[in-house]
């Protein structure tokens, strides 16, 4: 496949303001084909059904090949971008990912587009990211890898997608917490994402990409990082799935500019320390905002 013609991936939903900016931002994208994901609207939300047909609206006036994948009802964002996305890989080998809330730098398409080609027969790499939460400078490189994957704004291939499970019981939940354990390096990170998979296994969080990251976790993969941040998230506020409040560690404005071809400064396939603890620490199981948030779920649990 030419690079440059790597198909775009948009999810939508009932946020027709966000889909219309995005479409916007992706005028320079035209070339390429488009796959437009779609949850269905919730019966008991009045008004949603005609939220979502102004979404799907927004992207019909593509010039190239747009393909539409629209739920008749509605899925929740975990079935709904996975089942999504598997009905993109029976159609692709690869793809760049938006989600409606997401602002794209113009370089982004061009990371994704060369990382995709650079690591097409690299099975250990599973995912190409535009999001750098990490704040440390990156030094004498133009990219890094991680253990942890960011799906606010993002790449992969079909080869990887094809691994992705939200079930993990053929091991034991000590099997799980010990393998976590061994693969992020503290009982205390394994037994936090051991949690979230059981949250979502309950109900409790509709989440695809924590299953995604339990996969890859378990299957060893790394995550390509750029060295400058290339997304912003618009997600946040009272419509938002999972993100309400702004996060201290969201980046709010694009990096510097990379240099291409990015892959002009060669890195090896191990993902970089520094950034790997600084992720865990303050995005999951050592942040402050988790923290409180899992106290007040005690504290009030018998109110749920």
């Amino acid at each position: 496949m030419n690079s440059s013609s790597t198909p775009l991936v948009v999810v939508v939903f009932n946020r027709p303001d966000h889909a219309r900016a995005l479409r916007r931002l992706l005028v320079d994208q035209e070339s390429r084909d488009l796959y437009v994901i779609v949850d269905g609207p919730r019966g008991s939300k009045v008004g949603e059904r005609a939220l979502v047909e102004e979404c799907v609206s927004i992207f019909k006036d593509w010039p190239g090949q747009v393909q539409f994948n629209i739920s008749d009802k509605n899925l929740g964002c975990k079935v709904r971008i996975s089942t999504g996305l598997d009905w993109v890989f029976e159609r692709t080998e690869r793809a760049i990912i938006l989600e409606d809330d997401l602002s794209p730098s113009p370089m982004f398409f061009k990371y994704c587009d060369e990382m995709l080609e650079a690591y097409a027969d690299s099975p250990e790499v599973m995912s190409v990211c535009g999001t750098k939460t990490y704040p440390g400078v990156i030094e004498q490189s133009q990219y890094f890898f991680s253990t942890y994957n960011n799906c606010w704004g993002w790449a992969t291939w079909r080869r990887a997608w094809t691994h992705y499970s939200d079930n993990f019981g053929y091991l034991s939940s000590f099997q799980l917490i010990r393998t976590l354990k061994g693969i992020l390096g503290s009982y205390r990170a394994g037994f936090y994402w051991f949690i979230l998979y059981q949250m979502v296994v309950t109900g409790k969080r509709s989440s695809w990409a924590y299953c995604w990251m339990i996969t890859c976790f378990l299957k060893g993969g790394l995550h390509v990082y750029p060295a400058s941040n290339l997304v912003v998230n618009n997600g946040f506020g009272a419509d938002s799935t999972h993100t309400s409040i702004t996060e201290p560690y969201m980046p709010r404005v694009y990096g510097r500019d990379l240099s291409f071809p990015v892959l002009s400064s060669h890195v090896e396939k191990v993902a970089f320390a520094l950034a790997d603890t600084w992720i865990e620490d303050n995005i999951y199981s050592k942040s402050v905002g988790v923290r409180l948030e899992w106290l007040k779920r005690r504290l009030f649990k018998n109110q749920d």
